[in-house]
């Protein structure tokens, strides 16, 4: 009898503790990092306006990489519920990166990693607690949504008497990024370790995450899509991975020049491809490489050569250091190789706007 009467107090005493939080709805809160505000809620881009988008592309701009959450409150615990579009999980992805989230906080001015939210591995749905046991002092959080799996519903969990402020980041700059598989953020660990997500923190900077898994290929009806951003300080054209040599030379060009015949005055960074650690010993593959950035570089420099002004170039070379320690899986950097790349494209970025003052 006292092992039932003991098991019922502590379903009681659960029950109670569950009640004690009350969960924020979209309608309360704001998701930023969009290139467009009037796009779906979870969505990086309004694909129905963009029609004549790839299939494909159209699907991972569906993806919210990038995209984010910021709040103000005085809760002792964030516990997230929230629904992604399927289960699935890349080789090289871990759950939390491909569909969960992760949590910062900010503290003397810099915002800290406070926790990650699991995802449920055989549901959409899923349900975590993020952190817990926090002081009731008013904190800053910054809240990474999924990298690689369309979100559907999110609530975020916060004590019942807490108190819950939408308050977007004011930036100083917004950069914009194009790129591939490693800009959406393959094979970061979590979120918030996607070089565009790092960068934001470290400058201050709005980086908007452009990234497509296994596309990014310059195509035209990107360019199309991208000339209507409002308000850019820097494009970033990080599209030569997945881009075939022949791409690169008959599309680079007229990709740059109409961004430049809409934004005049906007400086462009064209980023070679990462020099792949798989390529140490695979010559095919390193010869490949090498052959790609050379025809982007070449591109560049006719650009150059044809009165394109305030044109930038990045050399991948040694982009994710030189000890092959830089990847998950070969391809795709891990969270050394962002931190890598991350500091690497801070510096140019640094430079270019440093030159325009």
């Amino acid at each position: 009898m006292k092992k039932y009467f003991l098991l019922f107090s502590l379903f009681i005493t659960f029950q109670l503790f569950a009640q004690q939080l009350k969960y924020i709805t979209n309608k309360e809160f704001t998701i930023q990092g969009k290139a467009f505000q009037n796009t779906p809620f979870y969505h990086r881009i309004d694909t129905d306006k963009y029609a004549n988008l790839p299939p494909k592309v159209k699907t991972l701009f569906t993806d919210p990489a990038g995209l984010y959450v910021s709040f103000k409150s005085n809760t002792s615990k964030i516990k997230l519920d929230w629904t992604t579009r399927s289960t699935y999980l890349g080789a090289n992805t871990t759950g939390i990166m491909a569909r969960g989230m992760d949590l910062y906080t900010k503290e003397n001015g810099k915002w800290i990693f406070a926790g990650a939210a699991l995802p449920n591995q055989q549901n959409v749905k899923s349900d975590y607690d993020v952190v817990q046991n926090m002081t009731k002092t008013e904190k800053e959080f910054l809240l990474y949504l999924p990298l690689w799996n369309e979100l559907t519903d999110l609530k975020i969990g916060i004590d019942e008497t807490a108190n819950f402020i939408n308050q977007p980041i004011v930036y100083k700059k917004k950069i914009v990024v194009y790129g591939s598989s490693i800009v959406q953020g393959a094979s970061a660990s979590r979120p918030g370790m996607s070089y565009p997500s790092i960068l934001s923190r470290k400058t201050g900077y709005e980086w908007i995450n452009l990234g497509l898994s296994g596309n990014a290929k310059i195509e035209i009806e990107i360019a199309e899509m991208m000339k209507d951003i409002q308000n850019v300080d820097l494009f970033i054209l990080d599209c030569v991975p997945n881009s075939s040599e022949e791409e690169i030379k008959a599309r680079t060009i007229p990709f740059v020049k109409l961004l430049r015949k809409y934004h005049p005055k906007t400086p462009i960074l064209m980023v070679e491809s990462i020099i792949r650690p798989m390529s140490k010993f695979d010559q095919i593959g390193h010869q490949n490489m090498i052959q790609q950035n050379k025809a982007y570089r070449n591109q560049y420099e006719a650009l150059i050569k044809d009165g394109v002004t305030n044109l930038h170039l990045l050399k991948g070379d040694n982009l994710l250091g030189t000890d092959n320690e830089g990847s998950t899986d070969g391809i795709h950097p891990n969270d050394l190789g962002f931190s890598r790349l991350s500091t690497a494209i801070e510096q140019k970025v640094n430079e270019i706007f440093s030159a325009q003052k």
